[in-house]
């Protein structure tokens, strides 16, 4: 975020984000505001999908935000509030993992 935007971010998350993200099916979104060893404008987004299958299809994003024209103004909202970013994309390999036996699926 810039300096001192946190709150802008936060009010644009819930009024724009939280209801496209609420329309695609098997979604999930977690937001974390950096508070200790940090600056209180960094956030982790982390987004979650319930097949892997959902991110080689853009139009569910498109669908569940009402068109490209749409699509453009949410990023350019989106982008007038950040200062930077990065992507990655992780995932969870149960063989390499620790899972105790009350989480275990």
């Amino acid at each position: 975020m810039h300096p001192g935007g946190a709150n802008d971010f936060i009010n644009f998350a819930k009024t724009d984000i939280v209801p496209v993200m609420k329309k695609i099916n098997g979604a999930v979104m977690l937001a974390h505001q950096v508070v200790t060893g940090g600056s209180g404008d960094d956030f982790y987004i982390l987004l979650g999908f319930e097949k892997w299958a959902e991110l080689d299809d853009p139009s569910a994003f498109l669908k569940a935000v009402g068109g490209e024209q749409a699509a453009q103004k949410l990023i350019a909202k989106l982008n007038a509030l950040t200062a930077g970013g990065d992507s990655r994309i992780l995932r969870f390999e149960p063989d390499l993992s620790y899972v105790p036996a009350t989480a275990a699926r």
